[in-house]
């Protein structure tokens, strides 16, 4: 769990850092993570490695300006969320073996967490 909530991290401060990606994508075990469009020399696109068993969520909104992003584990009982609208990584507890984060939708800048997210 340790290894989700660094990759989480990670990849929050990338998302800062570079072009946001396509809106509403998941990335499964086993997958590439590629963040930026690679369009600027001087800010080439941010690629990282998924551990096994792990998968990644990313949505964002139409102008880019705003994004939620999740992860999880396929043998854990929970999933690690945050978004630009809160400093704070959040956990909720789901069903094992499930490929998908229940992130609140839509992004937005007043985007809150819902009462079965506990912030860490």
């Amino acid at each position: 769990m340790k290894k989700v909530i660094i990759l989480s991290i990670a990849l929050l401060a990338a998302v800062a850092l570079v072009a946001p990606a396509q809106a509403g994508v998941d990335w499964l075990t086993g997958s590439n993570v590629v963040l930026g469009s690679g369009s600027n020399a001087d800010r080439p696109p941010a690629t990282y490695g998924l551990s096994s068993n792990v998968y990644l969520h990313y949505t964002t909104e139409a102008t880019h300006q705003n994004y939620t992003l999740g992860a999880g584990h396929f043998s854990g009982n929970r999933e690690f969320g945050s978004a630009n609208s809160t400093t704070l990584i959040y956990y909720q507890t789901r069903a094992t073996g499930v490929p998908a984060i229940g992130l609140p939708n839509p992004p937005s800048a007043t985007l809150t967490f819902g009462t079965s997210w506990t912030a860490l």
